[in-house]
């Protein structure tokens, strides 16, 4: 039974662990058979950490922040995005401006700016899917044809998706769920998709957060923010 296999590394956390699976994938040979995307708004993240690779333009989806800071500057053009996070609301608007303004190359803990981040560059973000599904779609219809030559293979039309990150950030934690959606109505239009999560929860950050009371409290409170996100879809019409 073979399927084709998409997985998608969102975030810090995500890009560090995308890392580790992209280096396991080449040694065991299967580069063929599974693509990978990383989600981030920070680019730096695009490059190797000591002996981990790092990823290529087509693996690497670069959400830059500076299309935040446009939309925050004339909300008014921006219809959609302002209105689902309430920057018609001048003091909201205010606040986030101010932490854009600080120069932020990366949405840090703020999980506002994340989502804003995604939505900015949502066009983007579609044509990478895209892009991935068709490859894997044409991949896996060459390899059937070559194997069903030899022995008898089950091709099914199920499409494999697995998303990996944090609950805690502010990027992964932002747009996990808008990222799973869009995949998957990218990935249903010709097979069946099946989504799984795969995501580090707060505690694993308590260490390196010690005496920094005000950024623990951020990364509980999205991870909360998060797992409520979940159940909202998972419960829905949308998931039956």
């Amino acid at each position: 039974t073979v399927f084709p296999v998409l997985l998608m590394f969102i975030g810090g956390t995500g890009a560090s662990v995308g890392r580790r699976f992209k280096q396991l994938v080449k040694q065991r040979g299967l580069e063929r058979y599974v693509r990978i995307l990383v989600f981030d708004t920070d680019h730096s993240e695009k490059g190797p950490r000591g002996r981990y690779p790092g990823f290529s333009d087509r693996e690497f989806v670069h959400l830059p922040m500076d299309r935040v800071t446009d939309i925050l500057k004339a909300p008014e053009r921006h219809q959609l995005i302002a209105e689902r996070f309430d920057l018609f609301d001048a003091e909201n608007r205010n606040m986030l401006s101010r932490i854009a303004g600080r120069g932020l190359r990366q949405a840090g803990q703020n999980r506002q700016l994340g989502a804003m981040a995604y939505y900015a560059n949502l066009h983007v973000v579609q044509k990478a899917i895209r892009d991935a599904a068709v490859d894997l779609n044409r991949r896996w219809g060459q390899l059937a044809q070559e194997l069903q030559q030899d022995i008898e293979v089950a091709v099914q039309d199920r499409f494999y998706i697995a998303t990996c990150g944090s609950l805690a950030g502010g990027t992964g934690s932002s747009i996990l769920m808008d990222l799973s959606v869009e995949a998957h109505s990218v990935v249903a239009v010709n097979r069946v998709p099946e989504i799984n999560a795969f995501l580090t929860l707060p505690n694993v950050y308590e260490s390196v957060l010690q005496g920094k009371k005000d950024e623990l409290q951020r990364v509980y409170g999205n991870a909360y923010a998060t797992i409520q996100e979940i159940d909202a879809l998972m419960t829905s019409d949308w998931a039956q």
